[in-house]
C-alpha cells in the first residue's frame, strides 16, 4: 500500500500488476497506462519501466509474477491456431505486448476478484499459493490473450519489436475511434493519431480487426445512434443529423443493415 511512490519497476518473469485502489501509472519504451481500481496490466520480463503512484488516498495492489515455464505449457496444451505461431512462447518472449485489462472484461478478472476479497478479509495472514493456484491463473490468461496474439502475429515482419510496435499503433488508433467517434472526420485523422502513413494504416487495420477503419467508425456511430433512438426514444431525424448523414434514409438504410430493422420500428419519426 502506498499513497507516494516512483522507481524502476522490475517484471521479473510473466507479471500481473492488478489495482484494488487508487491509480498506478506503468511507463515504458512503447507503453504508458494509467491503471484505477478493477484494472490490470500484463508484462513479462523482457518489458522495462518505470511505475508512479501519486495520490491522496492510500493505493493498494496486487502483484502476482507466475513462472514462464507455466505459461508456456499452459498455453501449448490449449492447441490454440495463431498461424504458424508457436503459441507457447508467445509469453515469454520480446514479442508479447504489456496491455492493460478490465477484470470485468476477461476470465481472469474473477480471479483476481477473488484473491483481492480474500487478501482484505485476512490483511495479516502470510498468504502461500499451490501450483494449481499458478495454473488457473495461466490458463485464464491464454484464454484471455488468444485473439491478440492471432492479431500479432499477423503483421508480417521479421523484427518482434515492430511487430509489437505496430500492434500498439493500431490499437491506439482503436482506442482513439472507440472515444472520438463523434468527432472523427476522416480516416486521415485517425492515421495521424496512430503515428502511420494513411496506406499502411488502411491495410495493416483491416488485417487485424479483419475491418476497414471507415466500417468500425460506422460501427460505433450506429452504436451509439441506436441507443439514442432505442434507449432515448430521440427523433430519428434528429439522430440522423447529429451523425452527420444528409437525409434519412442513407441512416435508415444503415440502421437496418446492422440492425435488422429500420429506426422507424421505435415510432420516432416526428
Amino acid at each position: 500500500m502506498y499513497n507516494e511512490l516512483s522507481c524502476d519497476v522490475l517484471f521479473r518473469s510473466f507479471s500481473i500488476k492488478y489495482v484494488v485502489q487508487g491509480t498506478e501509472t506503468y511507463r515504458g519504451e512503447g507503453f504508458d497506462y494509467s491503471l484505477n481500481a478493477g484494472e490490470y496490466l500484463l508484462a513479462n520480463h523482457h518489458s522495462r519501466g518505470r511505475v508512479h503512484i501519486g495520490s491522496k488516498e492510500m493505493v493498494k495492489g496486487i502483484c502476482i509474477d507466475v513462472q514462464p515455464d507455466i505459461m508456456s505449457e499452459v498455453a501449448l496444451s490449449q492447441n490454440l491456431e495463431v498461424g504458424n505461431a508457436a503459441f507457447d512462447s508467445y509469453f515469454t518472449t520480446d514479442i508479447f505486448p504489456e496491455s492493460k485489462n478490465a477484470r470485468e472484461e476477461t476470465l481472469l478478472g474473477p480471479l483476481l476478484k477473488s484473491l483481492e476479497k480474500e487478501i482484505l478479509q485476512n490483511p495479516n495472514d502470510e498468504f502461500t499459493f499451490d501450483k494449481s493456484f499458478f495454473y488457473r491463473l495461466a490458463e485464464a490468461i491464454v484464454l484471455d490473450q488468444k485473439k491478440s496474439a492471432a492479431e500479432i502475429f499477423s503483421i508480417n515482419s521479421v523484427k518482434s519489436s515492430t511487430r509489437k510496435d505496430l500492434f500498439r499503433k493500431l490499437h491506439l488508433a482503436k482506442f482513439y475511434i472507440d472515444t472520438e467517434y463523434m468527432s472523427i472526420k476522416s480516416i486521415s485523422q485517425i492515421a495521424r493519431e496512430s503515428c502511420l502513413s494513411e496506406y499502411h494504416f488502411l491495410r495493416l487495420f483491416k488485417l487485424l480487426f479483419n475491418q476497414s477503419p471507415y466500417q468500425y467508425l460506422l460501427e460505433r456511430k450506429l452504436d451509439h445512434a441506436h441507443k439514442l433512438v432505442l434507449d432515448e426514444g430521440m427523433n430519428v431525424t434528429e439522430v440522423a443529423s447529429r451523425m452527420h448523414y444528409q437525409d434519412i434514409a442513407s441512416f435508415s438504410k444503415a440502421y437496418k443493415k446492422k440492425y435488422g430493422y429500420t429506426p422507424s420500428r421505435t415510432g420516432a419519426y416526428n
